[in-house]
């Protein structure tokens, strides 16, 4: 398993936010959760990232903690996180530059891959939701990541956009064995990039089920919802939601 979740516990001021929660991820797998605003679904993003301890059990990613890890794993979230004096370039590069390494030419190539070719000396304030989007999945992929975690990463744009950003996620993440977790409102979007998606309750979050999604990859999101093939996913999931509300 490359992820391992038991029995794990998160409290702010005494109260509990979060659990208990078990689940196990594994290696090269996208895996969604769902749940209630307020649920937790964040809170165990970010005990994941390293970015928060957890109050109570046990937490793994390949039997490391995850602050052994922070080179490896990139967080993409819903806010536009670009650095504003930077060109798109200059973003997509920061992290080799952090970590002293050489990646121009792979930066070129990413963009290319994303569909910013031609823009990479375009400041964030030039570009649109989308292609900021798209900016920041580049600049996370730079690295080539073990472990992406993406937190609501596409809630702000519009429909249509939407569905193109979860097929070039699909494009750049099947296959290359990183592993994915990813948060999301959206059922639809769960069920598309997923291998797994996992339900969480009312706070404090658990998990009260483990849906495995048996449709073929590769996918072609707008190709599923015309296909039909996400309806009995999308209803299960909508009935586990409202008896959660």
């Amino acid at each position: 398993m490359s992820v391992v979740i038991k029995d794990v516990e998160v409290f702010y001021n005494g109260r509990k936010a979060v659990g208990p929660v078990s689940l196990e991820i594994k290696k090269g797998s996208i895996v969604s959760i769902v749940g209630p605003s307020g649920s937790g679904k964040t809170t165990l993003l970010n005990v994941v990232a390293g970015i928060l301890d957890p109050t109570r059990g046990y937490f793994s990613l390949d039997g490391k903690a995850p602050k052994q890890l922070w080179g490896r794993m990139s967080y993409v979230t819903q806010k536009n996180t670009l650095l504003p004096w930077k060109t798109v370039f200059e973003n997509v590069e920061l992290p080799c530059k952090l970590s002293r390494v050489d990646c121009r030419e792979q930066v070129l190539i990413i963009l290319r891959l994303v569909g910013l070719e031609g823009h990479e000396s375009k400041y964030p304030s030039q570009l649109s939701g989308g292609m900021a989007q798209r900016a920041q999945m580049a600049r996370a992929l730079i690295n080539e990541p073990l472990y992406l975690l993406l937190d609501e990463p596409f809630g702000a744009l519009d429909a249509y956009t939407r569905v193109q950003m979860q097929d070039l996620l699909l494009k750049l993440v099947e296959g290359r064995g990183i592993t994915t977790l990813v948060v999301t409102h959206d059922v639809d979007e769960a069920v598309t990039l997923s291998d797994t998606v996992y339900v969480m309750s009312r706070a404090p979050g658990q998990i009260v089920e483990e849906i495995h999604v048996e449709i073929p990859r590769p996918r072609d999101p707008i190709n599923l919802r015309a296909s039909g093939a996400l309806d009995r996913y999308r209803q299960k999931l909508w009935l586990l939601l409202r008896a959660e509300k």
